[in-house]
């Protein structure tokens, strides 16, 4: 309990330490996150297992050397109290604390040369069992959401205005941009401060959590599926367990200036959704940006305004959340094309629902834009889905059969030694195994 903002931790609340890994990018695109993650982790991480915490607060471990780590406090539950946001790596043979960095810099640390984990032998981090060590969220998460949560949140129900369906988006699954967008997640952001506060970030903070012990609509999962959903929040809920997804599979659904979709959508909804608003960030959010600012209201998002990134009754985020989110309750959470569009099943995309009457099959939320689905201009707005799913299909993403990423990361992993120099791009790969070896090539022998 001693070190900076750890109030409220109580004297052996601390049972176990998550020992994370950060592991290294072959290739990178750009400065983003996507699509590891919606606004959250730049990295992956392994997990490597837990080690014990003594009552007297004290642990002692021996870890690989030359590895970026970082830990994960851990109470009697499993659940994160605390999360470290850096790493640290070690040398070969050497010794070190945690004394130097967590104490307040101020003040004298109180050493107790007699603490109890001194007295045996170092913990070797014990590894997890029937858990992955790289999550994959399509491979290891969705099954969970279908099997428990389609019934209520799949495109024919949809409540609360929830999708959860594994159907791909742009970048992303429906399911997975909505527990990132929705902040049911508070999943160690690398945008965000560091040094949260007890119980601010991770599994302890994610509203998910709360929705799986039967308390919410009687959803109630097995204790194998309650722990993979919080290791995979603790090691920063990505979307993809590969580096090779990075820089592919993402569609760009152009200005809609350029598109005869555009013009279908200024012609029949700008009486609803007009005008920009204008969000702090990077300059594409104060533009006409990939048909997003359509659907923008000059005040504030129309109809709606997300409880869930509301600050706390004393001021303090919620998990996720950022300074700007509070007063303009991120409008692209709604109107994202993220969600707007299904590039599984194009007929289903919110784009064409929303708008589309119920007697056709539809949500009738706008009104009766389109009667049926022979109107002229659903007819266009589908086309233009199709197309988009079609372009998917021949670029493939890392969760679709015969996927193939980049030229690059071809190219680097040949640079590197991990495929031979005769490989030829479009040969079959799999991209876990090519990941692995290349992780394990930069560990010491």
């Amino acid at each position: 309990t001693f070190g900076r903002n750890m109030k409220g931790v109580k004297k052996g609340e601390i049972k176990k330490l998550l020992i994370l890994e950060d592991l290294a990018k072959p290739i990178n695109f750009s400065g983003g996150m996507e699509p590891l993650t919606y606004g959250g982790s730049f990295g992956l991480k392994r997990i490597l297992g837990t080690i014990p915490v003594e009552p007297d607060g004290s642990a002692y471990m021996e870890v690989p050397a030359m590895r970026s780590l970082l830990f994960v406090a851990l109470d009697e539950n499993d659940l994160s109290v605390k999360r470290m946001q850096s790493f640290l790596t070690v040398m070969t043979g050497e010794t070190r604390t945690c004394i130097g960095c967590h104490e307040n810099r101020t003040e004298a640390v109180p050493v107790n040369p007699l603490v109890r984990a001194v007295k045996r032998a170092p913990s070797i981090p014990e590894p997890i069992p029937d858990m992955p060590e790289i999550f994959d969220y399509p491979r290891d998460i969705q099954p969970i959401l279908d099997n428990h949560c389609l019934s209520c949140h799949d495109v024919k129900n949809r409540k609360g205005g929830v999708l959860l369906t594994g159907d791909n988006g742009p970048v992303y699954t429906h399911s997975f941009y909505m527990l990132s967008a929705r902040l049911q997640i508070a999943d160690g952001r690398d945008l965000a401060r560091g040094n949260y506060a007890p119980r601010k970030i991770g599994s302890s903070a994610s509203f998910l959590m709360n929705k799986i012990d039967g308390s919410h609509h009687g959803v109630k999962l097995s204790d194998h599926e309650i722990r993979k959903l919080k290791l995979w929040i603790d090691a920063s809920a990505t979307f993809p367990g590969t580096y090779a997804s990075m820089g592919s599979g993402m569609i760009e659904v152009e200005k809609r200036e350029f598109k005869p979709s555009g013009k279908v959508m200024r012609r029949r909804c700008i009486k609803c959704h007009k005008g920009k608003m204008k969000l702090p960030g990077s300059p594409a959010d104060n533009l006409n940006f990939r048909g997003q600012a359509l659907f923008y209201n000059n005040k504030k998002p129309r109809r709606w305004t997300p409880p869930w990134v509301k600050p706390y009754g004393d001021g303090s985020l919620r998990p996720g959340s950022s300074e700007w989110m509070k007063k303009y309750a991120d409008p692209r959470m709604q109107y994202s094309r993220h969600i707007l569009y299904n590039l599984s099943f194009p007929e289903n995309s919110i784009l064409l629902l929303a708008p589309l009457s119920k007697t056709a099959g539809g949500y009738g939320i706008c009104g009766n834009i389109f009667k049926n689905k022979s109107d002229p201009g659903y007819k266009i707005l589908l086309k233009e889905i199709k197309k988009s799913k079609k372009k998917l299909m021949k670029i493939t993403r890392f969760n679709m059969p015969n996927y193939q990423p980049t030229k690059q990361y071809i190219r680097e992993m040949k640079r590197f030694g991990i495929l031979s120099p005769d490989f030829k791009y479009g040969t079959p790969i799999d991209v876990y195994q090519t990941d692995q070896k290349y992780w394990k090539s930069l560990q010491l022998k």
